[in-house]
């Protein structure tokens, strides 16, 4: 951890690549953000940061990370993978975006091999899952992630999960859903 003058500090996270607004690369478009600042206006985004990476048991979890697009979630939480990896060849994530998540379901379903796949988002001690709003619509999936959530809680594993809004504003979540992601840090 760096600390810079005035009580802002930082915070290494190696991101991804950055794009333009339109969230399209362009090729000269190299940049990466390598750390993530903490300042007064988002101290407490800091403090769940610093605790999912300094920790062993899972203190703010899920951990929900929620704005409007550009605001860092994806940079955040790309960031704590690489971080989390990183600091113990032990330490495991997995990384999905929603649709891929229900992507992946679908064809497990298909090619019947469910076990696998759950086994694949439940075996790692950090679950990441971006833009779970892109779920809406999807009951199945939503379904299978609150089974996944539930699993991942008792066995104490870490998950970071994020999307445009507030879980109780994103319109098409199932109850069960919306509940197990209200009832981590928001």
């Amino acid at each position: 951890m760096t600390w810079v003058e005035d009580g802002v500090r930082s915070i290494p996270l190696f991101g991804r690549p950055l794009g333009t607004p339109d969230g399209s690369r362009r090729e000269s478009s190299s940049a990466v953000l390598p750390e993530f600042i903490i300042g007064p206006e988002n101290r407490l985004l800091g403090t769940a940061v610093e605790s999912v990476l300094e920790s062993t048991v899972p203190s703010y979890s899920p951990l929900v990370l929620y704005g409007p697009s550009g605001c860092g979630k994806s940079h955040v939480a790309t960031g704590l993978v690489a971080a989390w990896t990183a600091a113990s060849r032990r330490r495991t994530a997995l990384y999905l975006t929603a649709l891929d998540f229900a992507r992946e379901l679908h064809d497990a379903l298909e090619t019947q091999t469910l076990d696998d796949f759950r086994e694949r988002c439940r075996r790692t001690s950090l679950f990441v899952i971006e833009d779970v709003g892109l779920l809406a619509e999807k009951p199945a999936a939503q379904r299978e992630l609150v089974t996944t959530l539930d699993a991942c809680e008792e066995e104490g594993k870490f998950v970071v999960v994020t999307a445009s809004a507030a879980p109780a504003q994103l319109a098409g979540l199932i109850p069960a859903l919306t509940s197990r992601l209200s009832g981590g840090l928001l």
